[in-house]
């Protein structure tokens, strides 16, 4: 196996930062220019561990002075939300990685370093000298190493505990990973950007909608929804009936499910498919991917900011989509800082588990022209598909399918518009 630090580079998860070749030179460090006070600033704390505007700035210069943006207080301003996120999750993993026991050798750590040296043309011992003269500390950039040497470890050893597979069979699903060799299909956005989104008046002309069809054989709310639960079956009627995704609960505990449903379900459709649990943690973001999800459902009222931003990273990178799901103003608001392109607005509150379907109405106005919105919870006929606003992309369906007789019929009913059986 290959050297953890030549992965590293390797995967040119460093040169997209360091093309040092090109870097303009600069007559000064950059705090020369700024209040001395600002330097010992402290901007966040990671389990007692203190984020200053020192390191702040140390990795601006690092980012701005090894690429072609222009050093100025805008591109700064720009930048440093991102990079402090960036900081805080470099720490995270540093803090994870003595946790486990996980050291980074000198030896790794100056192999990565000769790579960078070679990759951008400096003598042998040089890189150091050649960030001071910058105003970058070396020690910034030999965290940034430390971190990204030691992630890949920290992964398969999460990954490997997830998913119960061997080391062998931990490797060769991280290197599909790396060369995205296992692409998701038509993602769920692409699905919905296909058609223009309907006006108020076309889409209750038509009586028409995309149905997201889930499933699932138990919830919390409904209790057990399906006595013969066979999630190839119903995932092929579900397909045939019309709709443009599946939705596949894994959860066990509370909902029945089985990372071998949703497997199966994409096994035998061509449909893309919404792993609809609670992700929580990265390990399970690599486990969705294993088992071909290509979407990951993203709760913002069960996640901190922060992990809802490195969760919602974590599952485009893996070339998935993150279904942003909130209930109230305030979480939308949060959904929105993310960047989130595909919102589910839940009519179901998760901490009583009431449905109040005006929730979707209240919410769609507040959403901006571009971001597509899933509708979720609280559907029980095709008549109120039809009563949803113009606005909405798509609706989740879940129990009203399991529970019904006639499924299809559903399905068919809401997505062509049909009239409601009496």
């Amino acid at each position: 196996m290959e050297s953890p630090a030549k992965h590293v580079v390797g995967q040119g998860c460093l040169r997209l930062w360091l093309t040092l070749a090109t870097v303009t030179l600069f007559s000064g460090p950059i705090l020369a220019q700024m209040p001395k006070s600002s330097e010992l600033r402290i901007l966040a704390i990671v389990n007692d561990e203190p984020i200053s505007a020192f390191d702040l700035d140390q990795r601006l210069n690092l980012i701005i002075r090894s690429s072609s943006l222009p050093d100025t207080t805008k591109s700064r301003r720009t930048l440093a939300p991102r990079v402090l996120r960036s900081l805080i999750d470099e720490s995270l993993k540093l803090q994870e990685a003595r946790r486990l026991n996980v050291s980074v050798s000198a030896k790794d750590l100056a192999s990565a370093t000769r790579q960078l040296e070679r990759q951008n043309r400096l003598p042998p011992g040089r890189l150091g000298a050649f960030l001071k003269a910058r105003g970058i500390s070396k020690t910034t950039l030999d965290r940034q190493l430390q971190a990204a040497i030691a992630w890949p470890t920290l992964i398969r050893r999460r990954f490997a505990r997830t998913v119960k597979i061997t080391d062998d069979e931990v490797d060769r699903a991280l290197a599909r990973y790396t060369a995205n060799a296992k692409k998701p299909r038509h993602l769920l956005a692409e699905i919905f950007l296909a058609v223009e989104t309907p006006s108020e008046e076309t889409r209750v002309r038509q009586n028409a909608q995309k149905i997201i069809a889930e499933l699932k054989p138990r919830s919390p709310s409904g209790g057990v929804l399906c006595s013969d639960y066979q999630p190839d079956k119903i995932a092929r009627r579900y397909e045939q009936a019309g709709a443009v995704a599946l939705s596949v609960l894994t959860d066990e505990k509370f909902f029945g499910g089985r990372a071998t449903h949703l497997t199966q379900a994409r096994a035998v459709t061509s449909l893309p498919v919404l792993r609809k649990d609670f992700i929580i943690e990265e390990s399970q973001v690599f486990e969705s991917r294993h088992i071909g999800a290509d979407a990951c459902l993203l709760i913002v009222g069960a996640l901190e900011l922060n992990v809802l931003l490195d969760l919602k990273a974590q599952i485009e990178d893996l070339g998935m989509v993150a279904l942003v799901e909130v209930h109230d103003e305030r979480e939308l608001d949060i959904a929105l800082t993310t960047n989130a392109t595909l919102i589910g607005i839940n009519n179901r509150n998760l901490h009583d588990l009431s449905i109040d379907r005006q929730v979707i109405h209240r919410l769609c106005p507040l959403v901006p022209d571009g971001v597509l919105i899933v509708s979720e919870s609280g559907i029980t006929t095709p008549q109120e598909v039809r009563e949803l606003p113009g606005r909405v992309n798509a609706v989740l369906i879940g129990t009203a399918l399991m529970r019904s007789n006639d499924p299809s019929g559903f399905i068919r009913q809401a997505t062509e518009g049909q009239e409601v059986a009496k």
